[in-house]
């Protein structure tokens, strides 16, 4: 949002909708069920958090209004089971001699 307001203000004509993929950790995957993957919304203006909505069925939300800094916690938040799964299939690829593509 800075750089669309910022250095590439020059480069727009108009202010173009921006959007992102939030892609919220998914545990039951049955969209808006288990609340793995709720994620806050902020008012653009106030930046207040407005709502919490389900990620999973929401995957693709307008950057004004998505609350980055709890979306970088919540992508923490699965960090240790994945360095964990990282170190298991190292840890077999090594035993197997098999090669990693």
């Amino acid at each position: 949002m800075q750089a669309r307001e910022g250095i590439l203000r020059e480069y727009l004509t108009h202010s173009p909708p921006v959007t992102i993929a939030v892609n919220g950790p998914m545990q039951c995957m049955l969209k808006g069920i288990c609340a793995q993957c709720l994620q806050w919304q902020i008012d653009p203006t106030t930046q207040q958090r407005t709502k919490a909505v389900f990620a999973c069925s929401w995957q693709n939300q307008p950057v004004e209004i998505v609350d980055l800094a709890h979306l970088a916690e919540r992508s923490q938040q699965n960090r240790l089971q994945e360095q964990f799964s990282q170190l298991w299939l190292d840890y077999l690829f090594a035993y197997h001699k098999m090669e990693q593509i």
